[in-house]
């Protein structure tokens, strides 16, 4: 995987600014949880958390991917669109430290396997109506895998979600 590479200059002027620092988002994010842990923050049509609800539930899916065998830096598919669940998918990757790489819902075969092929992608995070797309793309891709443990690389969130740990109830 590629990092776009500052000039030293603009890195220095950046961070004398306050501008950049050296936490990642998932602690940005878990810093502002401690903060104002009851206020909302994710409001869908599918449901609503609060940060300490989201902070709790991101940190139990960035566990169950470590346990599934992702580690961090490896790039993940995010196929998914604007739902509550996708936010906690998000913010699980990043707290377990995976590489998110969105796609838009509607791409298909051709798009999502050259974009699997070129950063290496390791899983592929999808809603419920596209398992058996994820499933037919980790066939044709080699670096699409199932996580030891699981069947297939595509972990759902939109339906039935109280089955699935880190999803919003």
């Amino acid at each position: 995987m590629k990092l776009v590479n500052y000039p030293p200059e603009v890195v220095r002027e950046y961070r004398a600014a306050g501008l950049w620092g050296d936490r990642t988002l998932a602690d940005e994010f878990h810093a502002v949880a401690a903060v104002h842990p009851d206020r909302p923050a994710v409001v869908a049509m599918d449901g609503r958390l609060t940060y300490r609800e989201l902070d709790e539930r991101t940190d139990l899916l960035a566990a169950g991917l470590a346990a599934r065998g992702l580690a961090p830096g490896d790039p993940v598919l995010f196929q998914v669109t604007n739902r509550l669940g996708s936010v906690v998918a998000w913010y699980g990757a990043l707290k377990a430290g995976l590489v998110p790489v969105c796609t838009l819902a509607a791409h298909r075969g051709h798009e999502i396997g050259e974009i699997s092929r070129r950063v290496g992608a390791v899983a592929h995070v999808v809603e419920a109506d596209l398992v058996g797309f994820a499933r037919e793309q980790q066939r044709d891709h080699p670096t699409l895998r199932a996580a030891p443990g699981s069947t297939a690389t595509a972990w759902p969130c939109s339906s039935s979600p109280a089955a699935r740990p880190g999803c919003p109830r």
